[in-house]
Formats: structure tokens, sequence, C-alpha cells
């Protein structure tokens, strides 16, 4: 679980990185913060997408559906690093599943701080 953590830790401080790199400090910090709070929730979202019964939301509102796919196609999905149940019912974590994990926050980091660079190559230093 402390693998996970670490990985979780290293895409959010990219994500804060690229926003650091084209904006203020203060919008750095409410951006980055966003980016947590609606990557926590990407989970979320792809179960309801997922869910075929009459009263879930998409299917009540088929016209708000493109707006749960295409968050879920681009947002990073940082509920796959959170394995809390799994740490309080004391079920073991398989190895798979951190290797994966990592290796998904790895490729998204270097996304991130690709964009960074690309953008404070564009910025102007006067």
């Amino acid at each position: 679980a402390v693998e996970l953590i670490a990985a979780e830790s290293l895409l959010v401080a990219s994500v804060a990185t690229m926003f650091s790199s084209m904006s203020s400090a203060i919008l750095t910090a409410l951006l980055s913060g966003g980016v947590v709070v609606v990557g926590r929730l990407v989970g979320t979202v792809e179960s309801m997408l997922a869910s075929t019964s009459k009263r879930a939301f998409f299917e009540k509102n088929p016209e708000f559906r493109w707006i749960g796919d295409l968050l879920t196609g681009i947002w990073p999905d940082l509920s796959v690093f959170n394995t809390s149940q799994q740490v309080l019912l004391e079920v073991a974590i398989p190895s798979e599943y951190v290797v994966q994990g990592s290796l998904y926050s790895i490729a998204c980091a270097g996304i991130f701080l690709g964009i960074g660079v690309l953008a404070i190559n564009r910025r102007d230093f006067v």
C-alpha cells in the first residue's frame, strides 16, 4: 500500500508541476486540488456509466453520458491508488496490482511533465 501512496504522490506532484509551469501559485494549488478531487471520483463515474439500472444517473439522463465518457477517458484515475479498504480488512494487495498502478502513475507523470516542459519552453520570461 505504501508503494501505491508513493505512486499517487508522484502523479499529483507531476500535475502540480505541470500547472506551475503555466500559471500562478494560487491557480496551481486550485487546479491541482481539483484534479485530486475529480480524480478520486473517476472510479465512481465509471461505475455509474456501467450501471444499467433504470434509476442510474446516466440511464435517466443519457444526454450527460458523453460528459462521463470524456471524464473517464482523459482524467487520471486516482481511485486506482485507494487501497484503504484492503488495508483495513487486512487483505493482501497483489503485487501485480501494485506494479500496474505504479506503471500507470509513471506513464501519467511522464505525460504531465512533458506538457509542463512544452509549456515552460513557450513561456516568456521577461
